[in-house]
């Protein structure tokens, strides 16, 4: 049976706290144990962790922490499972609001084996819920991870994420100087050293409420108004450059021939307009839908990656 460590970060989540623990418990076929990361919460959050601990106290280990935001909490959960806890087969991502089906970890473990690299990441579809209620899958389809396009679109959401003990040394031993999305980083380092499996199955209710409205579905036309009123807030924003920037320095040089040209491209794209236009109109940057790459390209053309 695989030990796998949950590393969940927490903060003022008392509302739908409890549904997610009690998911987790009920995880089959599966070693579980659970590290928690309270963010300086400041409702019920922390004492419901403590009722649970009391409870199952060989299930649960806790860190109290200062607030230092959901991205930061996340890298502190990475480092201390490297330096403070025994070695477990695989780690898993979890956000404190959805709920895992049964066999969700059982999947992932199956699914991971089935990749033969020394790096290896697997991820799913979700299933979107809102007020008690499953609306279906919220993927309907996926590209095959490569090294340019996870530069651009980040498949794994956190909370379907498990990964293997080589690919938490690697994001431990170089971590970034930038503030990061834990998931894609940990997503474009396995594409770029190791091997993704992506699962077009979901074993999440991805919940979806007014503290959370990331997946959230939107017409086209709110997406388009949305997107072009956000070019002034665009200006001094680089995310994807900058972390590709981040990737060469921490991964250049054991990088294969192809994904240093990638992220090497993605990086520097705003040094020379023959880069820029290259990227630009580089296919093998695709979200895989037309009208995302149409906006891709206006962004790389203004220099607003």
């Amino acid at each position: 049976m695989k030990k796998i460590l949950v590393l969940l970060s927490t903060y003022n989540g008392a509302q739908f706290l409890r549904e997610q623990i009690d998911s987790l418990l009920k995880q089959v076929d599966v070693y579980m144990h659970i590290l928690v990361r309270d963010d300086g919460s400041t409702d019920n959050t922390k004492r419901i962790l403590f009722e649970y601990k009391n409870t199952y106290p060989e299930k649960f280990t806790i860190i109290q922490g200062e607030n230092l935001g959901w991205r930061h909490s996340f890298f502190e959960l990475l480092c201390f499972a490297k330096r403070n806890m025994v070695a477990y087969d695989y780690y898993a991502f979890c956000d404190q609001d959805d709920i895992w089906l049964p066999t969700k970890l059982k999947r992932a473990v199956e699914k991971i084996g089935e990749l033969t690299t020394d790096i290896r990441l697997y991820c799913s579809n979700l299933y979107y819920y809102k007020d008690g209620i499953n609306f279906g899958l919220i993927r309907t389809n996926i590209w095959m991870p490569t090294p340019e396009n996870c530069l651009i679109l980040n498949y794994a959401t956190g909370c379907t994420v498990l990964f293997n003990r080589n690919l938490l040394n690697a994001l431990v031993g170089s971590m970034p100087k930038m503030s990061v999305n834990h998931d894609m980083w940990a997503y474009q380092v396995a594409v770029l050293l190791g091997s993704v499996y992506i699962d077009m199955e979901s074993y999440i209710l991805y919940r979806q409420h007014q503290g959370n409205q990331i997946g959230a579905k939107k017409r086209w036309r709110t997406k388009w108004t949305r997107r072009l009123k956000s070019f002034t807030t665009l200006q001094k924003r680089h995310e994807r450059e900058f972390q590709a920037r981040e990737l060469e320095r921490c991964f250049g040089e054991h990088l294969s021939q192809r994904s240093f040209k990638a992220v090497y491209k993605v990086a520097h794209y705003r040094e020379k307009f023959a880069l820029r236009f290259s990227l630009a109109f580089d296919k093998s940057y695709s979200t895989g839908y037309k009208c995302n790459d149409l906006w891709l390209k206006l962004r790389v053309l203004m220099g607003k990656l």
